[in-house]
Protein backbone atom coordinates (compact mmCIF):
# COMPACT_ATOMS: atom_id res chain seq x y z
CA UNK A 1 0.00 0.00 0.00
CA UNK A 2 0.92 3.90 -0.35
CA UNK A 3 1.97 3.62 3.30
CA UNK A 4 4.57 1.12 2.95
CA UNK A 5 6.23 3.09 0.40
CA UNK A 6 9.43 5.42 1.51
CA UNK A 7 8.94 9.11 1.42
CA UNK A 8 11.09 9.42 -2.27
CA UNK A 9 8.79 6.62 -3.82
CA UNK A 10 5.66 8.37 -2.44
CA UNK A 11 6.94 11.75 -3.87
CA UNK A 12 7.96 10.21 -7.31
CA UNK A 13 4.27 8.29 -7.63
CA UNK A 14 2.26 10.98 -6.72
CA UNK A 15 4.20 13.20 -9.06
CA UNK A 16 3.45 11.03 -11.75
CA UNK A 17 -0.28 11.32 -10.87
CA UNK A 18 0.23 15.18 -10.64
CA UNK A 19 1.48 15.52 -14.32
CA UNK A 20 -1.43 12.94 -15.84
CA UNK A 21 -4.00 15.64 -14.01
CA UNK A 22 -1.78 18.94 -15.19
CA UNK A 23 -4.11 18.66 -18.47
CA UNK A 24 -2.29 21.61 -19.94
CA UNK A 25 1.36 20.59 -18.23
CA UNK A 26 1.94 24.34 -17.08
CA UNK A 27 3.34 22.33 -13.35
CA UNK A 28 0.43 23.80 -11.49
CA UNK A 29 -3.13 21.64 -10.66
CA UNK A 30 -6.37 23.99 -11.22
CA UNK A 31 -9.18 23.04 -9.19
CA UNK A 32 -11.01 22.25 -12.63
CA UNK A 33 -8.17 19.84 -13.71
CA UNK A 34 -8.72 18.13 -10.42
CA UNK A 35 -12.47 18.03 -10.83
CA UNK A 36 -12.27 16.72 -13.93
CA UNK A 37 -9.71 14.17 -13.02
CA UNK A 38 -11.70 13.07 -10.38
CA UNK A 39 -15.03 12.53 -12.11
CA UNK A 40 -13.09 10.61 -14.67
CA UNK A 41 -11.11 8.37 -11.85
CA UNK A 42 -14.67 8.28 -10.68
CA UNK A 43 -16.86 6.76 -14.06
CA UNK A 44 -13.43 4.57 -15.03
CA UNK A 45 -14.20 2.98 -11.36
CA UNK A 46 -17.95 2.53 -11.72
CA UNK A 47 -17.69 1.45 -15.15
CA UNK A 48 -15.22 -1.68 -13.88
CA UNK A 49 -17.54 -1.97 -10.62
CA UNK A 50 -20.57 -2.79 -12.79
CA UNK A 51 -18.32 -5.12 -15.28
CA UNK A 52 -17.31 -6.86 -12.66
CA UNK A 53 -20.68 -7.55 -11.18
CA UNK A 54 -22.12 -8.45 -14.42
CA UNK A 55 -19.77 -11.26 -15.14
CA UNK A 56 -20.68 -12.75 -11.41
CA UNK A 57 -24.51 -11.92 -11.56
CA UNK A 58 -25.16 -12.47 -15.57
CA UNK A 59 -25.70 -16.46 -15.01
CA UNK A 60 -26.61 -17.32 -18.89
CA UNK A 61 -24.19 -15.10 -20.67
CA UNK A 62 -26.96 -12.89 -22.40
CA UNK A 63 -27.31 -8.86 -22.99
CA UNK A 64 -29.47 -8.63 -19.35
CA UNK A 65 -29.06 -9.77 -15.74
CA UNK A 66 -32.29 -10.40 -15.01
CA UNK A 67 -33.89 -9.90 -11.25
CA UNK A 68 -34.51 -13.25 -10.90
CA UNK A 69 -30.54 -13.87 -12.09
CA UNK A 70 -29.41 -11.08 -9.70
CA UNK A 71 -31.46 -12.43 -6.50
CA UNK A 72 -30.35 -15.90 -7.08
CA UNK A 73 -26.49 -15.15 -7.03
CA UNK A 74 -27.03 -12.27 -3.95
CA UNK A 75 -29.42 -13.89 -1.95
CA UNK A 76 -29.67 -17.14 -3.22
CA UNK A 77 -28.37 -19.44 -0.06
CA UNK A 78 -29.06 -16.94 2.34
CA UNK A 79 -32.75 -18.23 3.30
CA UNK A 80 -31.77 -21.37 4.01
CA UNK A 81 -30.47 -19.54 7.73
CA UNK A 82 -32.02 -20.82 10.53
CA UNK A 83 -31.79 -17.64 12.19
CA UNK A 84 -35.13 -15.87 11.31
CA UNK A 85 -33.25 -12.57 12.42
CA UNK A 86 -30.58 -13.15 9.98
CA UNK A 87 -33.14 -13.75 7.28
CA UNK A 88 -35.63 -11.20 8.26
CA UNK A 89 -32.46 -8.44 7.70
CA UNK A 90 -31.41 -10.26 4.32
CA UNK A 91 -35.20 -10.25 3.45
CA UNK A 92 -34.94 -6.07 4.05
CA UNK A 93 -32.21 -6.10 2.06
CA UNK A 94 -33.66 -7.74 -0.91
CA UNK A 95 -36.89 -5.97 -0.89
CA UNK A 96 -34.71 -3.09 -1.54
CA UNK A 97 -32.75 -4.33 -4.22
CA UNK A 98 -35.83 -5.16 -5.90
CA UNK A 99 -37.21 -1.73 -5.74
CA UNK A 100 -34.34 -0.07 -6.82
CA UNK A 101 -33.99 -2.68 -9.73
CA UNK A 102 -37.87 -2.12 -10.84
CA UNK A 103 -36.50 1.62 -11.13
CA UNK A 104 -33.36 1.18 -12.66
CA UNK A 105 -35.31 -0.81 -15.04
CA UNK A 106 -36.23 1.44 -17.35
CA UNK A 107 -38.46 -0.68 -19.42
CA UNK A 108 -39.83 -2.48 -17.21
CA UNK A 109 -39.05 -5.70 -18.30
CA UNK A 110 -37.31 -6.82 -14.98
CA UNK A 111 -33.97 -7.27 -16.92
CA UNK A 112 -31.59 -4.91 -16.94
CA UNK A 113 -29.11 -3.90 -19.99
CA UNK A 114 -25.75 -2.57 -19.05
CA UNK A 115 -26.61 0.75 -18.71
CA UNK A 116 -29.83 0.01 -16.58
CA UNK A 117 -27.76 -1.96 -14.26
CA UNK A 118 -25.29 0.68 -13.71
CA UNK A 119 -28.12 2.55 -12.57
CA UNK A 120 -29.62 -0.16 -10.04
CA UNK A 121 -25.34 -0.58 -9.08
CA UNK A 122 -24.81 3.48 -8.90
CA UNK A 123 -27.94 5.04 -8.47
CA UNK A 124 -26.57 8.41 -7.42
CA UNK A 125 -25.26 8.73 -10.97
CA UNK A 126 -28.12 8.75 -12.90
CA UNK A 127 -31.19 11.61 -12.28
CA UNK A 128 -33.96 8.95 -12.78
CA UNK A 129 -32.74 7.70 -9.78
CA UNK A 130 -32.88 9.75 -7.33
CA UNK A 131 -36.28 9.19 -6.14
CA UNK A 132 -35.58 5.58 -5.27
CA UNK A 133 -32.17 7.40 -3.31
CA UNK A 134 -34.45 9.68 -0.94
CA UNK A 135 -37.03 6.94 -0.38
CA UNK A 136 -34.35 4.24 0.80
CA UNK A 137 -32.75 7.26 2.80
CA UNK A 138 -35.97 7.68 4.42
CA UNK A 139 -37.09 3.90 5.01
CA UNK A 140 -33.33 2.99 6.52
CA UNK A 141 -33.75 6.22 8.82
CA UNK A 142 -37.38 5.24 9.56
CA UNK A 143 -35.84 1.80 10.52
CA UNK A 144 -33.02 2.77 12.65
CA UNK A 145 -35.72 5.05 14.95
CA UNK A 146 -37.59 2.24 15.34
CA UNK A 147 -35.25 -0.01 16.55
CA UNK A 148 -33.54 2.63 18.80
CA UNK A 149 -36.91 3.64 20.40
CA UNK A 150 -38.37 -0.09 20.69
CA UNK A 151 -35.00 -1.85 21.84
CA UNK A 152 -34.08 0.00 24.64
Amino acid sequence: TFNQLTPEESKRRLGKIAEKIDEDQDGFVTVDEMKRWIKQALKRWIDDDMERQWQAHNQNSDAYVSWEEYKNVTFGYIFDEADPKVSFNYRQMMIRDERRFKMADYDGDMRANKEEFTAFLHPEEFDYMKDIIVLQTFICKEAIYIHTHTHT
